[in-house]
């Protein structure tokens, strides 16, 4: 596979963890078990339109907060610093991370795009030094757009940072299918990310070894 540039998803492939609680922070799940099941069912479960806003940047990460703690009754500076931890100890898979540097000292472009909240501008890039790997970031609540809205403008501005001027060649890495399914509408590849262990020989076996091999001539 011949790719002209790759626009990697972050929720989901890049970053395994969520809101709240994770792996490197319990968070609400221990310490106020209750709120954190409201937020699974009400916010990321039943009101995926509040997200949406969210995610738009309509709404912005202390109005959510300020409608959990009303909801539920917790405090809010409790909730809310709650919050920021558990975006501070999201983690980024390193794995990852490093096969797209390799990737880039192929000769392959990359670029971040993510449906997000104004958290990841205020601090999971910076936190995670994100600039460093993705010379392009696109997030949704900067843009006030998602991915598959205004005919992919996210998508569209990635490729504008990178210079390039259509989807052909331009592989996409997110583990959505209905995100997959509409990159594709626009011309472009896409790959369904489940994990890293089955991503990276993916990756090896079509992205660096035949662009290492016509660099040899082979």
């Amino acid at each position: 596979m011949s790719s002209r540039a790759i626009l990697v998803d972050f929720d989901g492939v890049l970053c395994p963890d969520y809101f709240y609680s994770n792996q490197s922070f319990p968070g609400l799940k221990v310490t106020h078990s209750q709120v954190y099941e409201f937020v699974q069912t009400r916010i990321f479960g039943q009101d995926s339109a509040r997200v949406k806003r969210w995610m738009r940047g309509e709404l912005s990460s202390r109005e959510i907060n300020q409608w959990i703690s009303q909801q539920t009754g917790i405090e809010f500076e409790i909730l809310w610093q709650a919050f920021l931890e558990s975006v501070r100890h999201q983690r980024v898979d390193v794995r990852l991370t490093g096969l797209v540097e390799e990737l880039k000292e192929s000769g392959i472009p990359v670029a971040l795009v993510t449906d997000n909240m104004d958290v990841f501008c205020e601090i999971t890039i910076d936190n995670h030094r994100l600039r460093e790997i993705f010379p392009v970031i696109v997030c949704s609540s900067q843009c006030g757009v998602l991915k598959k809205e205004r005919e992919g403008l996210l998508f569209r501005k990635a490729l504008e940072g990178l210079g390039i001027n259509s989807f052909e060649g331009v592989l996409l890495i997110d583990d959505s299918l209905s995100n997959k399914a509409y990159f594709e509408t626009l011309g472009g590849q896409a790959f369904t990310y489940q994990d890293f262990e089955t991503f990276e020989p993916w990756a090896r076996k079509n992205l660096l070894w035949p662009r290492v091999n016509r660099e040899r001539g082979y």
